[in-house]
């Protein structure tokens, strides 16, 4: 009993670095923001190194200083045994030398490359591999990727292909605070199983850049009484900006699983038409009240509203019988699928809150539901299928924006967004990958995730994948 004002003050044991409660909690954001150099870093990149060093290592272990191997000088040694290999190691002659170093098991390795073009997949498996071998078990690598443009995501290809000899464990987002045109990476590999096979993207996608912001940070307000009822509402500030960035006013906007009628209520505010479908009733209610609140009824003969806000109780499966007489009109669709079935991992931090509060924990019961579809696979297929339902009811310009993020479950990182963008956007797509902007929240508090094991990231980044409608022929 003596010690427990103690543990509770400090958290639990640290086994995996010497950094107190608070300051491991601060590193559990997944984007950060920074003034970026003319190289595309930030400009106290030696010192950001430094923090990485210190969180992922301890001073010693086992009776001896830790050891880290970086291509990076640091800005100081931080009492650890830094050995530097300088140039890009995606590269032969880095892989080269790396493999002919004679140094004990890594604690750590830290790196960075802005040679991520395609085409490099045998020295990033080289250099996945050399990983493996040296550094500890359960020990991490940070490896920093720099953007080079938001066409083909090299990025993610590069990453999946670590899951062969490593756990593609988190990653973070560095972003340019002063352009918020460059995003820096900073992947995270552990010297683990990973249970998820390695997904080579062996197409190419193609892609078409248009102007719409690198990221957004929005500050809504509070979420009122019958808006908190939905899981996972996202801000009308947000779909504001993708709305004006994609369309015109007057133009018609659709979003498939409207759920309160968020996005329809920023399109009737940018003095757009809009459309919405929505699987639960209760929801679908909401909606209604939300609609009629923002755009009553005239009650005047003979005139009409100035901008259709419409929203129907219905499947998204079933979008091109409820919209037929909609066919090519639309101009964009927005719209937020369940992030897979993270709302059945009743254990989280964010479902015991509700529970507390008695709020609804998933979005419905239904079976028609895609967030109640548990195999990983059927469900990035079905989300195929609801958006290439989509396709012809846009416009020949259309454009369609789908918010989203990367998942995790038991530990392993599911790239839900980047699987997304190879399913709509390959081959056999019906749609050109434009890029994506990031919605980052800086309302929501940090979780105290795995605090002292390992490091699992509050993931409060989500992607905004842009796509256009493809031409045929």
């Amino acid at each position: 009993m003596v010690g427990q004002p103690e543990q509770k003050r400090n958290g639990p044991k640290n086994i995996l670095n010497d950094l107190d409660y608070k300051t491991w909690l601060q590193f559990q954001k997944s984007f950060e923001r920074f003034k970026f150099n003319e190289d595309n870093l930030p400009t106290n990149f030696a010192r950001l190194v430094d923090s990485y060093i210190l969180f992922f290592t301890k001073k010693e272990v086992q009776g001896r200083t830790s050891s880290v191997l970086t291509n990076i000088t640091p800005q100081k040694d931080a009492n650890r045994e830094i050995i530097e290999l300088k140039g890009d190691p995606l590269t032969r002659d880095w892989i080269n030398k790396a493999q002919s170093l004679e140094t004990r098991k890594l604690d750590y390795v830290i790196l960075k490359t802005q040679c991520l073009e395609r085409n490099k997949g045998d020295v990033a498996n080289d250099l996945f591999s050399w990983l493996s071998h040296r550094l500890k078990e359960n020990a991490y690598s940070t490896i920093f990727c720099v953007e080079k443009n938001s066409s083909y995501p090299a990025i993610w290809e590069f990453a999946n292909a670590s899951r062969t000899y490593l756990q593609l464990s988190d990653e973070k987002i560095l972003l340019d605070e002063n352009k918020g045109m460059q995003t820096l990476y900073a992947l995270q590999f552990r010297n683990s199983i990973d249970k998820i096979p390695p997904k080579p993207f062996n197409h190419e996608i193609a892609t078409a850049q248009s102007d719409f912001p690198k990221y957004i940070i929005p500050k809504p307000p509070p979420r009122k009484k019958d808006e908190v009822v939905h899981p996972a509402k996202f801000p009308e500030q947000l779909i504001k900006e993708f709305i004006k960035a994609f369309t015109q006013e007057n133009d018609w906007v659709l979003d498939i699983m409207a759920g309160t009628g968020s996005a329809l209520i920023a399109a009737y505010e940018t003095r757009r038409n809009s459309v919405g479908i929505e699987l639960d009733l209760d929801f679908f209610k909401i909606a209604k009240k939300r609609l009629m609140k923002v755009n009553p009824p005239t009650r005047l003969p003979g005139f009409a509203p100035l901008h259709v806000t419409d929203i129907i109780h219905g499947d998204a499966r079933n979008a091109k019988n409820l919209l037929s007489e909609y066919q090519g009109k639309f101009s964009y669709c927005v719209t937020s699928p369940p992030y897979w079935n993270m709302l059945h991992n009743s254990g989280s931090e964010g479902q015991r809150a509700r529970r507390n509060k008695n709020l609804r924990l998933t979005y419905s019961e239904s079976e028609f539901d895609v967030g109640n579809i548990h195999e990983y696979q059927r469900f990035i297929a079905t989300l195929r299928d609801l958006y290439e339902k989509v396709e012809p009811l846009l416009e020949e310009d259309g454009k369609l924006t789908v918010i989203t993020k990367n998942v995790k479950q038991e530990g392993f990182l599911y790239t839900l967004a980047w699987d997304l963008v190879d399913e709509l956007s390959g081959e056999n797509g019906r749609f050109n990958f434009l890029g994506y902007t990031l919605w980052c929240q800086d309302d929501v508090p940090l979780k105290p995730f795995a605090i002292g094991h390992h490091w699992v990231s509050n993931i409060l980044h989500h992607y905004c994948l842009h796509f256009g409608r493809r031409k045929v022929g």
